[in-house]
């Protein structure tokens, strides 16, 4: 995964904050590793908007990361874009988080982001002998 340093002092803090709500929950340490990860970059992109608090984040932010995700990312670990199921992720990782900040009465602008589907196959012809003979 990608190391993202955040740099506002209060997206800090909401991040600790639902890192002890995650290890309340029993979650495993990977997961929420993980989870914080993406939240990470998810503010990261936010601050290089010129975004530093949850009120400046709105669902233009959120569908200019998925954007971002989806053309300009790059998939560190196999080269090119990222996958649909990585940029899933990241999208319930923002869901889930969003979901913490209403349960503990931090008022945020709210934000619907739909998951992606995967993009469909190409649909792959066979040919028979016969016809390949042609």
């Amino acid at each position: 995964m990608k190391s993202t340093i955040v740099r506002t002092p209060n997206f800090n803090k909401l991040l600790a904050n639902n890192d002890r709500e995650l290890c309340k929950e029993g979650k495993d340490e990977i997961y929420i590793y993980q989870h914080t990860d993406r939240l990470k970059e998810f503010f990261a992109f936010a601050e290089s908007i010129s975004i530093t608090t949850l009120k400046g984040i709105s669902q233009s932010t959120a569908d200019a990361y998925v954007l971002y995700m989806e053309q300009e990312r790059k998939n560190e670990n196999f080269g090119g874009t990222l996958w649909q199921t990585t940029i899933n992720l990241h999208i319930t990782a923002i869901s889930k988080f969003w979901q913490y900040l209403s349960i503990e009465g931090i008022e945020t602008n709210n934000i619907l982001i739909r998951h992606r589907k995967k993009a469909n196959k190409k649909e792959i012809t066979v040919l028979h002998l016969e016809e390949i003979k042609q």
